[in-house]
């Protein structure tokens, strides 16, 4: 059984107590899923029977983000209201190990508040759903949590409320709030407008000047190949009916919107008692027919309206795009400030919190909402400076959003960073900045080729484990390999989109600019174009700007120069 399914026979059970039937048979519990599941949630109906009669209600459910070796998964639920379901790599067994992993996120959570706003586990998010098990509706807050670790403490039974397959695992209450990871897809989501323009375009094939003041006309040829096509597929069209007087011509206008319908990809809306019972799948076949013998023009076609749709919803999403970058920002000064280092910062982990009333599209307004955090399981907090009094945090990460620093323990980051160690910490945060702004611009993963190197790194730093090898060294050559990486692939794709980038400005304030420009001056030893970077630094740069800054902070403090004459060992 995935986790996934657990999940859901987790909240099966949980609505099968809210009827007060607390063993009926397993023939008496159903789900399903249903089809008007849309992207990534799917949505099931939960059946539970009791007596002769069946209860429905329906749950939501979607894993959010990837995987990760060592690190929990997580599931966003909506039963009721929409909360984080976190079930641990490992099974946590014990109740009191339990409680101390929660009082561990509670610690971190209350340190960043109010200045980020936090979501912990708690043991109310869940247990406020099972009927009976606290009269008095009047506690709340920390004294009804308190109540309900007293209860479950005196009646271990209970207990088997927070657990799915046996292990206890995390329920944080998500409130009205939206994830991160939804606001970006939002802003990227083009299927469906490129579908849109595609039947729309149709009116821009009437008129050569309307076609190029939309389109451009250095696409004057797409103009005359699709009229051209359409042409043809309008005549095959009267051919189909010309045999059978009982069906008229449909009007040249209708045949129009079944042909830009196909391209689109959509299914053309044919009356179907207006015509032969077999002309709808005629319709799809030649469509089909005529798309693969116009391949090259077709495909053309959709390019260009792919790239036309693309610019449209840039401009559309500038300032919003802008005003997400400054409270990325905002988030790493707040951090920094409150001395936490997050640790596996991402999308995935992040919530917009504000009014939940407001539009979307006014993110351009960074004083109306904040970048909260949901998961701090692997977060650290470095307070004492002292890195022999900084607890260990967990080694994991995501891939995409983590370097070698990652993977070492504190001793070992002391001994390759000597000072700068501390450093490092909050840094593997701003490596991940990096990462969220870029996909916040181009909705896709700045360092994918850069993150398929970290399990082969993995791999060579539990090798040298075994051979007793001095970790130190290892991780030196290991960074070797990533940051050649890194460096190369960063700079290859903001040169390649420098336009975009270029044309998004970013108004700062004061304490972010401060912030920037300390950091640049801890590594002036090692950055040759310090003064350079020092001065893109400003009250307006632009995002390509911002991101050679980040990057050139965090390159020159995670891999020195003088350990290029290192390879990375196979």
């Amino acid at each position: 059984m995935s986790d996934a399914e657990s999940v859901i026979g987790f909240f099966l059970n949980l609505f099968k107590r809210q009827y007060d039937d607390s063993n009926p048979g397993e023939s008496d519990l159903q789900y399903k899923l249903l089809p008007l599941s849309s992207g990534s949630d799917q949505t099931y109906e939960l059946r539970v029977k009791r007596g002769s009669k069946w209860h429905t209600r329906r749950m939501s459910i979607s894993q959010v983000g990837e995987k990760v070796e060592s690190k929990s998964t997580c599931f966003k639920v909506i039963y009721d209201n929409q909360m984080v379901v976190k079930i641990p790599p490992k099974p946590i067994k014990n109740f009191k190990t339990y409680l101390t992993h929660i009082k561990n996120e509670r610690h971190i959570s209350h340190r960043l508040t109010p200045a980020i706003a936090c979501l912990s586990p708690s043991l109310s998010a869940i247990l406020t759903k099972y009927p009976g098990l606290i009269s008095d509706n009047e506690i709340t807050g920390d004294m009804r949590e308190k109540e309900y670790i007293r209860l479950l403490a005196k009646k271990p039974q209970l207990q088997d409320y927070l657990k799915i397959d046996g292990g206890f695992v995390f329920f944080m209450s998500l409130a009205r709030h939206t994830f991160f990871n939804r606001v970006i897809e939002k802003t990227h989501e083009k299927k469906k407008r490129i579908q849109n323009e595609i039947i729309n375009s149709s009116r821009a094939f009437d008129n050569i000047q309307e076609f190029e003041a939309l389109y451009g006309d250095h696409n004057n040829d797409i103009f005359f190949s699709i009229n051209r096509i359409n042409t043809a597929f309008e005549k095959k069209i009267d051919e189909l009916l010309a045999d059978d007087s009982n069906f008229p011509l449909p009007p040249v206008y209708k045949k129009k919107e079944w042909f830009f319908s196909g391209l689109a990809g959509k299914n053309p809306d044919i009356e179907t008692d207006e015509f032969p019972d077999t002309f709808s799948a005629e319709i799809n076949r030649l469509i089909k027919r005529l798309t693969t013998e116009n391949k090259a023009e077709i495909s053309l076609y959709r390019k260009t309206i792919k790239t036309h749709v693309q610019k449209k919803m840039f401009d559309t999403n500038r300032s919003k795009i802008e005003g997400l970058v400054i409270n990325i920002l905002n988030l790493l000064y707040n951090l920094k400030k409150q001395c936490i280092a997050v640790r596996d910062l991402k999308p995935d982990n992040i919530f917009v919190a504000g009014n939940a009333d407001e539009a979307d599209h006014l993110l351009w307004d960074t004083q109306k909402y904040s970048l909260g955090l949901i998961d701090l399981e692997t977060a650290v907090d470095f307070h004492p400076m002292d890195l022999k009094k900084i607890r260990q945090p967990s080694l994991a990460g995501t891939p995409t959003y983590m370097t070698p620093s990652h993977m070492f323990k504190n001793a070992i980051l002391d001994q390759v960073f000597d000072e700068g160690a501390i450093r490092i910490l909050y840094l593997q945060d701003w490596f991940a900045a990096m990462g969220m702004i870029y996909r916040v611009v181009r909705g896709k993963t700045l360092f994918n080729k850069t993150a398929k190197l970290i399990p082969q790194i993995m791999q060579i730093k539990k090798k040298a484990i075994r051979q007793g090898k001095y970790l130190p060294d290892i991780m030196k050559n290991i960074s070797w390999g990533f940051w050649k990486s890194a460096n190369t692939e960063f700079n290859n794709k903001i040169e390649r989109n420098q336009s975009k980038f270029a044309s998004l400005y970013l108004n700062l304030p004061r304490h972010l600019i401060v912030m920037l420009k300390d950091e640049i001056q801890i590594e002036k030893a090692e950055m040759e174009k310090l003064g350079q970077f020092n001065r893109m630094i400003k009250n307006q740069m632009t995002c390509d700007e911002l991101l050679y800054v980040l990057f050139n902070i965090v390159y020159h403090a995670m891999y020195r120069q003088s350990w290029s004459n290192r390879k990375l060992p196979g």
